[in-house]
């Protein structure tokens, strides 16, 4: 009987015995992976905040709609999302990731579609409600951005699934970098390109005062695309389902 335990406690034991190399080893992969993705969150914040002096070159009002735009936008992100993200976590852990992926990304798409849909069935009230009346074109293109970010936030929770941080670091930081260029570009750039007297007919009826909120939302939505792109291949054995 004794034997019968001391048996049972060492195969226990050999069960969860952990070696220390092991151990340590695991260790310097979590840090080293959350390095990753701090670094390109820090970084990608900085840079972002060069947006800042860019954007304040227009007009006091225009910077206030832009900030009224936004704040929607952070608010409806986490809406389409609805904590898929964390779910995703939870169960893929456990179960089959393929499948959760598969689950949890057509979720979104039912639900993020529709949602984006109506919000833009919508948009004139909604404008409205922005104080943007005279432009709910730009309610269709926030809801382009959310959409995108909705949809990409999948990928990017796989990669992070993975243990693939530098990928993951360097999609985010293109997509900032790309974001801001083209704010600097259509801000700053052509702007002074026309005034300057290049650019001829192609600058003619570019009004920068008056479209300054469409060109720094239609600058995030080919950053995002752009972004998106280079996730696809994490899309390569995607299918739809709803349930596992």
């Amino acid at each position: 009987m004794r034997r019968g335990s001391i048996i049972l406690t060492v195969a226990k034991f050999k069960k969860n015995y952990i070696c220390p190399t092991t151990f340590i080893l695991s260790i310097k992969s979590l840090a080293g992976q959350t390095m990753w993705y701090g670094v390109s969150t820090v970084i990608g914040r900085f840079i972002n905040l060069l947006t800042t002096p860019i954007i304040g070159l227009l007009a006091t009002a225009i910077q206030g709609q832009q900030g009224s735009l936004y704040a929607a936008i952070a608010l409806l992100n986490i809406v389409f999302t609805f904590g898929m993200e964390t779910t995703f976590f939870r169960f893929a852990r456990d179960e089959n990731p393929k499948s959760v992926f598969n689950v949890a990304t057509s979720t979104l798409i039912i639900i993020g579609v529709p949602l984006a849909v109506l919000l833009i069935y919508f948009k004139d009230s909604i404008a409205k409600l922005l104080s943007i009346p005279e432009n709910p074109h730009l309610v269709t293109l926030a809801v382009t951005i959310i959409l995108l970010d909705g949809i990409s936030s999948m990928p990017y929770s796989k990669l992070r699934l993975e243990g693939r941080p530098r990928k993951f670091a360097f999609i985010k930081i293109i997509g900032v970098i790309l974001n801001v260029l083209l704010v600097f570009l259509f801000v700053s750039v052509l702007p002074w390109l026309q005034k300057n007297g290049y650019g001829g007919e192609l600058l003619q009826h570019y009004n920068i005062e008056r479209d300054a909120l469409t060109y720094i939302l239609l600058s995030n939505i080919i950053a995002s695309g752009i972004s998106m792109l280079f996730l696809i291949p994490e899309f390569k054995d995607y299918e739809f389902k709803l349930h596992k």
